[in-house]
């Protein structure tokens, strides 16, 4: 289950990323930001509306697409959106008209309402599709438990632990679902109920319900076969897939202490001393100068690495924040060149920091931490090699033992970090004033 809930947290944020991003610069908006923002029944949107508050609720019309960011998003019996609903929440209850397409993410979805006018395309925890509910396009979903109820004009995709079809699909069906020995749900579901609305009891697995209609195909992945019902209608074929085995990792399928573990720690250490000598060759002062720091501050470095990755984290959400805010004030003043680039440009920032992290914690904190904890035997000249081949096979054979070398690693990552943060304010320290 831990593989499949890291899958499905994945998809959410890739998905909920794209909302933001799938948003058009449009020259005529409403940008609205409260606790709680309604479109009373009666009233009238006359342009797209932008939403961020805590509670979201149409009863009323908008004449265009709506954008809504908040823990609870709402659209009550008599609301109705004419264009796309793009909304990411806790809580997502469509219960009136939407008349193009559904883009959500959110931990509980639930459409009640009479119509959605094209397609839907929904990530969460549970998303249900009651008997009042058509949908005239195509269905794509991921989630851990899904229930089509409704009708759907097309096909219906979903990669789910629980998929039950209850209702008319006059497409095909394509799923992927989990087992029904999963026990999990005794873990989760207490975890994921959301105050207000109330999930629906999927069965694990996949589920064709008496009175429930495929007009075309019904292929799905799973490792049991599905329960389908006497009274179920399937036009089509039924095609049942297994899942393709997973393959072991080199880490699963090397056995510590055997000649292929060795053969890989040896691996390891070649590349770990090519890359520590050419670094040495070309930059021998500042290579030395973050190991002197891991000598003398080993403590204080690890807390500014701590310090640091946290910074780090931050920055990279706020970099985003900021680029998607930019986006949409640009997009408000009609200066559209401007909104696509800052969105690129924000973007863009975050994937060189994050290739820099990776760069430096993978490649060269497996080097400078080791050296810098035997740095005292480096006298100058050409003596950082034998504190660099001696630390390397250290940190090598420390950081491959079972059980605690990833303990090891993570120390090494938070020093060599708080390091680099060390030598960077011991130089500022003794710039001029």
């Amino acid at each position: 289950m831990t593989r499949k809930t890291l899958a499905l947290a994945s998809i959410t944020l890739l998905i909920f990323v794209s909302l933001i991003l799938a948003a058009p610069v449009t020259h005529a908006i409403n940008i609205v930001s409260n606790s709680t923002i309604t479109v009373e029944a009666g009233e009238i949107v006359n342009d797209d509306l932008y939403a961020f508050g805590g509670i979201v609720r149409i009863d009323g019309t908008v004449n265009g697409d709506l954008y809504a960011l908040a823990k609870e998003v709402v659209i009550g019996p008599t609301g109705r959106v004419t264009g796309d609903l793009v909304v990411a929440g806790q809580i997502i209850d469509i219960q009136g008209q939407v008349d193009d397409d559904v883009r959500v993410a959110g931990q509980v979805i639930r459409f009640s309402g009479p119509n959605v006018g094209d397609d839907v395309l929904a990530t969460g925890f549970s998303i249900e599709q009651t008997a009042t509910n058509h949908i005239h396009g195509t269905f794509i979903a991921g989630a851990y438990q899904v229930l089509l109820a409704g009708e759907i004009d097309e096909d219906a995709i979903a990669g789910t632990n629980g998929l039950e079809i209850a209702g008319h699909i006059n497409g095909n069906v394509r799923a992927s679902v989990g087992e029904r020995s999963d026990s999990s749900r005794a873990v989760f579901m207490p975890f994921f109920g959301a105050p207000g609305i109330e999930m629906p009891h999927v069965p694990l697995g996949l589920t064709v319900d008496e009175g429930a209609v495929i007009e075309g195909d019904l292929t799905y992945q799973a490792l049991e076969e599905a329960h389908v019902a006497p009274g179920a209608e399937i036009h089509g074929q039924v095609i049942h897939k297994l899942p393709a085995p997973r393959e072991a990792t080199s880490e699963e399928r090397v056995t510590f202490g055997s000649f292929q573990w060795a053969l890989q720690q040896a691996r390891r250490l070649v590349s770990y001393l090519l890359i520590g000598i050419i670094l040495f060759l070309v930059a021998p002062a500042a290579s030395r100068q973050v190991g002197s720091a891991v000598r003398r501050n080993p403590i204080p470095a690890l807390g500014w690495g701590i310090v640091g990755i946290l910074v780090t984290l931050a920055a990279l959400f706020i970099i985003v924040l900021s680029a998607v805010l930019f986006m949409l004030v640009w997009g408000l003043i009609s200066l559209d060149f401007l909104a696509k680039w800052t969105i690129i440009l924000g973007l863009g920032l975050d994937a060189f920091i994050i290739l820099g992290y990776l760069a430096y914690t993978n490649l060269l904190v497996p080097i400078l931490v080791p050296y810098g904890a035997l740095s005292k035997v480096d006298r100058g000249g050409y003596w950082w090699v034998l504190p660099l081949v001696v630390g390397v096979i250290v940190y090598v054979v420390v950081t491959a033992l079972p059980y605690v070398g990833w303990l090891f690693s993570l120390l090494a990552v938070l020093i060599g970090v708080g390091a680099l943060i060390v030598v960077w304010r011991e130089r500022r320290m003794s710039l001029p004033t």
